[in-house]
């Protein structure tokens, strides 16, 4: 299920609530707004706080939620898909009206993303959030801002590993001179 971001945050330190990941979204189209008039909206969420995953899915089928140990999590990814079939078929269905599909068909194909944000537990579950590429308060979240969620969750998977803290970005210990330290990163839409 693709949602659309209505929060975002994703840095080294925790915000007020703990939380060094948290994102959050809506359903999206005509089936997510009459889901939401009878009562079931359809929403998706992945937190990161300093010991667990918190995992949430509401679709019209039902719920769930699962707390994932962080020492549980074998593997973490990213990545994007791109909307090849959907193309092909508006541009064949639109090139018989004035050619449009020639121009409709590519565009809506380099311009659509979708991004997944993801981790796999030792017992091989895949636990994955998928999004659209969003402009927050006029700040982009694309890919970089997946890969930025996968290097915190990184940091604290570490962190847990190793018995030691993340490298402050406020101060930039821990970073080499060549390496800025990152600036914090909060957006909610409403």
């Amino acid at each position: 299920m693709v949602v659309d971001l209505t929060h975002w945050y994703a840095d080294f330190q925790p915000d007020q609530r703990g939380n060094r990941v948290y994102i959050e979204g809506r359903g999206r189209g005509i089936g997510a707004f009459f889901a939401k008039l009878f009562g079931t909206p359809i929403r998706a969420g992945l937190r990161v706080d300093g010991d667990n995953l918190y995992f949430q899915e509401a679709t019209l089928d039902g719920s769930h939620e699962r707390v994932i140990p962080l020492r549980n999590i074998s593997s973490t990814y990213f990545g994007y898909t791109r909307p090849g079939r959907e193309a092909l078929t508006l541009t064949f269905t639109l090139v018989w009206l004035f050619g449009l599909g020639l121009i409709i068909g590519p565009l809506y194909y380099l311009l659509k993303r979708n991004l997944t944000v993801g981790v796999v537990e030792m017992g091989g579950i895949v636990s994955a959030m998928q999004f659209r590429r969003s402009v927050v308060r006029a700040t982009t979240v694309d890919e970089a801002e997946a890969r930025r969620v996968i290097q915190v969750l990184r940091a604290v998977l570490q962190e847990r590993q190793d018995g030691t803290r993340s490298p402050s970005p406020s101060t930039g210990a821990g970073y080499s001179s060549q390496t800025p330290a990152p600036a914090s990163r909060h957006y909610e839409l409403t």
